[in-house]
């Protein structure tokens, strides 16, 4: 066997022990806007007498990435409650189910509950409201917790800005609609480009760090083996063939 033939072989063993153990390359993640370093993935600001808190992550994200949008409200001291807690999404953002809400309730404390958003599309804002009030202090807060799709022709080096809603009692609805979080749109790294070439070629879904990566985790070994098996043989067949 030449030295190339067995170079080959090394290589492709090489590749698919790497996707076999969730092992990932490090690439850049493609040319930034020229504002981009003054966008935050984390931003915090005072409304009045409230101050607002907005997350996303993760902080930069590919085309169609699915992303998580945490918004809070809170007071620095003294009580106060709040009707509506929402998120102004950027435009053409989708937005996914399971949407949440982590409020204070007397026993419990600060607890999850499932949200049920109302919407203003042409705002594409999303807010959740309660018919009673939810308290807030210098340690209780609103928390609303949103997924959303990147839209796949979003431009690569871009930011997107999200915004914040909040709606404290005796008040109008309190839009900040170019204050919240940003996110930076990045290209795919080369493991994330290669996910839809895998699936053509019968892998399934690879999703690092899940069982989908290997199939079953009753028998891992078995499907690495199997994942090794395939590539090596189709390297082998190819040459042969040659």
């Amino acid at each position: 066997m030449s030295r190339k033939t067995l170079t080959r072989i090394a290589a492709a063993g090489a590749s698919a022990a790497l996707i076999a153990t969730g092992m990932s390359v490090a690439v850049g993640t493609g040319v930034a806007s020229a504002d981009s370093s003054s966008c935050n993935a984390t931003e915090s600001f005072k409304g009045g007498e409230i101050t607002a808190q907005q997350t996303v992550s993760p902080a930069a994200a590919y085309p169609g990435q699915v992303v998580t949008y945490t918004t809070r409200i809170s007071r620095a001291s003294g009580g106060w409650n709040l009707k509506e807690i929402g998120i102004a999404a950027p435009e053409g953002f989708v937005l996914q189910d399971g949407a949440r809400v982590n409020v204070w309730t007397l026993g419990p404390g600060q607890t999850w509950y499932d949200a049920n958003l109302r919407s203003d599309s042409d705002k594409n804002l999303y807010w959740e409201r309660t018919d009673v009030t939810w308290d807030m202090n210098s340690s209780h807060y609103v928390e609303l917790k949103t997924t959303f799709k990147v839209p796949a022709d979003a431009e690569v080096g871009s930011t997107q800005q999200a915004g914040v809603q909040a709606r404290p009692v005796g008040w109008d609805s309190q839009e900040w609609l170019d204050k919240g979080a940003c996110l930076k749109i990045r290209d795919k790294n080369i493991v994330e480009s290669g996910q839809g070439s895998l699936e053509k070629l019968g892998f399934g879904s690879v999703n690092s760090g899940s069982s989908q990566v290997f199939g079953s985790l009753t028998d891992p070994q078995g499907s690495i083996s199997g994942i090794l098996s395939d590539v090596l043989g189709n390297v082998l067949g190819d040459m042969v063939g040659s």
